[in-house]
């Protein structure tokens, strides 16, 4: 665990923490004001207020709190050089972090063009990608407005979306992936390490132009390279399940479904609706091996310290999350977006993800864009049920997505088409450790 948290580490902190605090609560209180008749998802912090004067008030309280947390962070030298150190390109190896089944790709962006080291137990080799920066995010665009469609089309729609994804996926795959199909083949467990853009990039979803790489491969994401190790060494003592679930007032009615299943198979602690708060989210993250909430989550783009996930008593945000003592070897945000980033100088991501990273969890699942409630609960308790089995955390992901490719666990001829599109199983992804849970 990385100590970034919002706590005097000595006594000249104890002026700004204070500050801080205050301007907390301030901002607590502009949004309880501002939004005490409007629903969760539709508060300012989402979408551009009509307000101006309003907005102009959360926005100096933001930057103030910004501003002051990063010169708390300057002050703990040991934790500062620890939290850059992470996100810089290192030279000791990672190889005793691999095993022979195991090849780590992990890109670069050198001036708009891409390069590709690939990584196993005993070689690190260097490939240069037939592709642009600009390229890939035009595809990641065309990506996007496909998937946007999904949730909205008709089960006679959805079969033609769905190749059109897979094309524009088996695009990407040919100048990300197909440079090094040699060594894919060779190597059935992949660890990427995005750069830029591809941070947004599903990989697992990629097409072959008969497959998506997810059904002959098993994946798992890094931030950076050096979190491999950050991941590894660390022993969680943790025990047991925790699972939160929030319907926001009927809008997610398949959340407390989903967190009830969840606690049933592992035999949990369930929180629900007014049990889901930021007190209990806390004592559980001190004891807990699994951590599952299942709510709304927002995504800041402006401000990503303030990105969160929705509470019965408000909202969890990233800065708030920097501050939790997690012991959990893994963490489930099962919420939209919840795995969005801002890009910061040096490829740094700052939002949910390196927030709990940081507080202590050795893995995350995330997602990568806004997910259906229906779908995202099928897919936890398929997950969770193999994880249930002993099954390995990128081996219970894969399972689990497999089974909405190829319509395993559908009845239902039009949900199985449905289903079947990418927007459905593909958003989520699998951070950090993905080996079996710990204890």
């Amino acid at each position: 665990r990385l100590d970034v948290s919002l706590e005097a580490a000595a006594d000249e902190d104890r002026p700004l923490v204070a500050e801080l605090t205050t301007l907390r609560a301030q901002r607590e209180q502009l949004f309880q004001r501002h939004n005490a008749d409007s629903d969760v998802r539709e508060r300012a912090w989402m979408a551009p207020a009509a307000d101006q004067e309003y907005r102009g008030q959360v926005e100096e309280v933001e930057t103030r709190i910004r501003q002051l947390w990063h010169t708390l962070l300057v002050r703990r030298a040991e934790a500062y050089t620890q939290d850059a150190d992470l996100w810089q390109v290192r030279t000791e190896p990672i190889q005793p972090y691999l095993d022979g089944e195991t090849l780590l790709l992990e890109y670069f962006v050198v001036h708009d063009r891409l390069v590709l080291f690939c990584a196993t137990d005993t070689t690190v080799t260097a490939r240069r990608l037939p592709v642009t920066m600009a390229q890939v995010a035009q595809f990641h665009s065309r990506l996007r407005r496909n998937l946007r469609l999904a949730p909205r089309s008709s089960a006679a729609q959805l079969p033609d979306l769905t190749v059109r994804a897979n094309q524009i996926l088996a695009q990407l795959y040919d100048n990300l992936l197909a440079p090094v199909a040699e060594m894919l083949a060779r190597f059935p467990k992949l660890i990427i390490v995005p750069h830029g853009h591809l941070h947004y990039v599903p990989f697992h979803a990629l097409h072959t132009g008969e497959r998506y790489l997810i059904e002959s491969h098993t994946l798992q994401y890094l931030p950076s390279a050096s979190m491999l190790r950050h991941c590894t060494d660390v022993s969680r003592r943790g025990q047991g399940l925790a699972v939160f679930g929030h319907t926001q007032g009927g809008t997610l009615p398949f959340a407390a479904h989903e967190a009830q299943t969840i606690a049933r198979l592992f035999q949990g602690r369930l929180y629900l609706e007014e049990e889901v708060t930021r007190g209990q989210i806390q004592a559980a993250g001190r004891e807990c091996g699994l951590l599952h909430v299942a709510t709304h989550a927002a995504f800041n783009n402006d401000e990503p310290l303030f990105a969160g996930i929705a509470l019965d008593d408000g909202w969890l945000t990233t800065l708030d999350i920097f501050g939790l003592k997690l012991d959990a070897d893994l963490v489930t945000l099962s919420a939209c977006q919840t795995g969005r980033s801002v890009l910061g100088g040096g490829d740094e991501l700052l939002g949910l993800m390196r927030a709990f990273l940081y507080a202590g969890a050795a893995s995350l699942l995330l997602s990568l864009w806004p997910v259906e409630d229906r779908s995202t609960a099928l897919l936890m308790e398929a997950v969770y049920r193999s994880l249930a089995d002993g099954a390995s955390k990128v081996d219970a992901l894969r399972a689990a997505q497999r089974q909405f490719i190829h319509s395993a666990q559908f009845d239902d001829p039009a949900q199985a088409a449905r289903f079947a599109h990418p927007y459905f199983w593909a958003p989520f992804y699998l951070v950090g450790h993905g080996g079996a849970l710990q204890g």
